[in-house]
């Protein structure tokens, strides 16, 4: 059996690194003291704050060249990869382009 599992949102808390780096670098442009994780609550998150898609992406960009250093989303989550590899053979996908790193 093939197991999937997405890198990005499912095995790292990408946003939360996501939001780091936008409070570090242009939360004051948009008016921000600090944006915490609850203020985002759709895809398109940025929108809301008059952020445009490029200008998000490039924060995500930063956030994915240090991929190696995103937290996992929970605790002991290579245990639970293992024990799953134990049924399949798993793969760790992700819809961020080589490009984009």
């Amino acid at each position: 059996m093939k197991i999937a599992l997405d890198f990005d949102g499912v095995l790292s808390h990408t946003m939360k690194s996501w939001v780091l780096t936008f409070n570090s670098t242009k939360s004051e442009k948009y008016g921000f003291r600090t944006l915490t994780i609850r203020d985002i609550n759709e895809w398109a998150f940025f929108e809301q704050f008059g952020m445009k898609v490029d200008e998000a992406f490039e924060i995500f960009d930063e956030v994915w060249r240090d991929w190696h250093n995103l937290e996992p989303l929970e605790q002991d989550l290579w245990q639970k990869t293992k024990m799953l590899n134990n049924l399949g053979e798993v793969d760790i996908v992700t819809s961020v382009s080589e490009s984009r790193l």
